[in-house]
Parts: structure tokens; C-alpha cells; sequence
């Protein structure tokens, strides 16, 4: 894994969209390709880049304006990180993050009991 969520989260607080993009570029390819993949000599590295810087700042705006004053503001970022990054495995067409994983539980399966 390229970034730990509080890496990402901090880069999205402070709007280091490019660090997280090619965090993101970087995970989501080798999730694809396997070992295989090299990020230095990959085709289309820049227009992935791009893409990607483009979808967190274009989430981060709209979740920062509608979550203004009901979130922290590492609450919005982690959603951004989480979202852009399932938006983009959805792209690709890979498994990643599954949707229960979303609420950070580690990955826990929790009896209906529990929940």
C-alpha cells in the first residue's frame, strides 16, 4: 500500500491532491496488474494522475460544502480519500476496499445481534 489512511487523510486536509493521486495511481495499478506493473514506465501515467487529482478535488469541495459545520474536517477528508478511491476501482474494474469495509471496521463481520 502506497498511503495508510492517515497519510492520505492528512494530504486531503491540507489539499495535497497530488500525493494522494499517485498514492491512489499506484495502489489501484499494482491491485490491476499485479507486480508487473512499474508506475515509472506505465503508459498513460499522467492523464491517470490527472483524472484522479480532478475526482478528489471535485469531492472534497462538495463534501466540505455540505459538511461544513455537521463534520470534522478529517471526517470529510477520509470520505473523500474512501470514495475517490472506490470510484476508481470501480473504474478499473478491481477488487479493493469492499463496501462493508466503508465504515472502517477493519474488515469485521458483525452478527446481526451487535449491529
Amino acid at each position: 500500500m502506497e498511503l495508510t489512511l492517515g497519510e492520505a487523510t492528512r494530504y486531503v486536509l491540507n489539499e495535497n491532491y497530488s500525493k494522494v493521486a499517485a498514492g491512489m495511481y499506484v495502489d489501484a495499478f499494482r491491485l490491476k496488474d499485479g507486480e508487473k506493473f512499474n508506475p515509472e514506465t506505465a503508459p498513460d501515467k499522467a492523464k491517470w494522475l490527472a483524472q484522479i487529482e480532478t475526482k478528489l478535488k471535485e469531492m472534497h469541495a462538495s463534501k466540505k460544502e455540505a459538511g461544513t459545520f455537521s463534520q470534522p474536517r478529517h471526517e470529510i477528508a477520509q470520505e473523500t480519500y474512501v470514495e475517490t478511491k472506490l470510484w476508481l476501482e470501480k473504474l478499473l474494474d478491481i477488487k479493493g476496499y469492499e463496501e462493508k469495509n466503508k465504515g472502517f471496521h477493519l474488515g469485521l463481520e458483525f452478527k446481526d445481534s451487535v449491529k
